[in-house]
């Protein structure tokens, strides 16, 4: 059984009120691993844009990430790095990203400043920090 952990994200009051409220996130998430037979470790909840300074929640779980790599056997190391490497093409000094479809879409239009019609899809202020989630 492998670990999972949950990382639930609301940034607007519009999204909660369309079923996507944090507590909504979290027992699909949890169904999900359970269908899946994965073991749930953590969980962080964040109810603010992305864009928003100090994102302490997602700073937490890089955090815990990083502790849980840490704890791994040099062969579990080298498996992670590899899968997360799969996707780069890899020279003497530098890593490139390789983007699939339909990643390789969403790359190029960053890239060229087509990601928005408009000034901001979400133009709402930072809502306060959430709090971890209990196990």
């Amino acid at each position: 059984m492998r670990d999972a952990i949950i990382y639930a994200r609301i940034s607007s009051k519009d999204q909660e009120r369309e079923g996507y409220s944090i507590p909504a996130q979290i027992k699909l998430l949890r169904e999900y691993a359970q269908k899946n037979d994965l073991r749930f470790v953590r969980g962080f909840a964040k109810t603010d844009s992305a864009k928003c300074a100090g994102r302490k929640k997602f700073e937490e779980m890089l955090a815990f990430f990083r502790f849980l790599y840490l704890r791994q056997t040099p062969a579990e190391k080298a498996k992670l790095l590899k899968m997360v490497l799969s996707n780069c093409s890899v020279d003497a000094t530098s890593i490139y990203p390789t983007y699939r479809k339909p990643f390789d879409l969403i790359f190029t239009r960053a890239k060229n400043e087509e990601w928005r019609a408009r000034r901001d899809s979400n133009p709402r202020p930072c809502a306060p920090e959430a709090h971890a989630l209990s196990i």
